[in-house]
């Protein structure tokens, strides 16, 4: 999977290169880490959609749909994860915009918690009590393409401070461990299911088509650069999309104007 969603990826690069000036290019090359805190993204909501119906799909097995339209679960997910960048920027004209491309492979660990406990009920009276407690890890690791636009609000010898926006696209992908143990008590007796579900998420989707293939995120930063050099230095950037992503890493621009 990984191999056919990198060759669109560099292909785009290598284009974009190929139509810039050579002295308005600036490249870039950080790594860094990848949290989905203080915010709830599309990342976050679509694996915890996935968390939610595996369970769903385990305890309809014990009870009709009819029952369960009501069933909730409160599910805790945490995150890290780790981005390689690969930016490539081309100054418009000798002002301070620059377009800019950067492409991103990324790594991320989401583990969880789930719990469920309730009660259905008809005419009032307690008809089926549910317990439900799970937990595991989502694996998320794709790459990320994002056409971006650059504003240097602050510039000196050698410091600068830019911000930049843009949008950023992602294949969905990766898989899942669920480890559970589900207890239904109801007139007709007790069921109980203990056990662990592990999948792909790509077979996933060919049962489901609530799992997304592709994601898009609009995506704000900053990005804070200490020339060493004319042509070469160091640089700190801070960016939130399908999450937090911070890096620290090099930067070198191939001629004298930037």
């Amino acid at each position: 999977m990984m191999n056919k969603n990198i060759f669109p990826i560099v292909l785009t690069i290598l284009l974009f290169t190929l139509n810039l000036q050579a002295e308005k290019i600036e490249i870039q090359i950080s790594y860094g880490g990848w949290s989905l805190s203080p915010f709830i993204t599309s990342v976050e909501k679509e694996t915890e959609r996935i968390i939610g119906d595996e369970l769903y799909h385990i305890v309809y097995t014990f009870l009709p749909g009819a029952a369960l339209s009501a069933f909730q679960s409160d599910i805790d997910l945490t995150s890290s994860g780790k981005s390689l960048d690969f930016s490539i920027w081309h100054k418009i004209g000798q002002g301070n915009f620059s377009l800019g491309l950067k492409g991103q492979y990324y790594s991320f660990q989401l583990p969880y918690t789930l719990d469920s406990a309730q009660s259905i009920s008809f005419l009032g009276f307690p008809l089926i009590e549910l317990e439900a407690q799970a937990e595991g890890e989502i694996n998320l690791n794709s790459l990320i393409l994002s056409p971006l636009a650059r504003w240097t609000a602050l510039s000196g010898k050698n410091f600068r401070l830019s911000f930049y926006g843009g949008f950023a696209i992602f294949h969905y992908s990766g898989n899942y461990v669920l480890d559970g143990n589900v207890l239904v008590r109801s007139p007709l007796g007790d069921f109980e299911y203990q056990g662990e579900e592990s999948q792909n998420i790509e077979e996933l989707r060919k049962w489901s088509n609530r799992i997304p293939s592709w994601m898009l995120s609009p995506s704000l930063g900053m990005v804070m650069q200490y020339k060493l050099t004319k042509e070469f230095g160091l640089l700190f950037d801070v960016s939130l999309s399908h999450g937090f992503f911070f890096s620290a890493g090099i930067f070198f621009a191939l001629g004298s104007s930037q």
